[in-house]
């Protein structure tokens, strides 16, 4: 019976990792999208400007 114990606590410890790294994942995407945006916008943003300089 100790062995389904170790089993349980291993499938446990696997499944934290496994959340943890999906968690780091989405986060990852996240700041890659925020990143993406913030230079869309700073290329927008040159563009207007410059359309209106003399």
């Amino acid at each position: 019976m100790d062995w389904i114990v170790e089993l349980f606590n291993e499938l446990v410890e696997f499944l934290y990792r496994l959340i943890i790294s999906l968690v780091d994942m989405l986060k990852d995407l996240f700041l890659w999208a925020i990143e993406q945006i913030f230079g869309a916008v700073k290329g927008l943003l040159n563009w207007v400007f410059g359309f209106f300089s003399p």
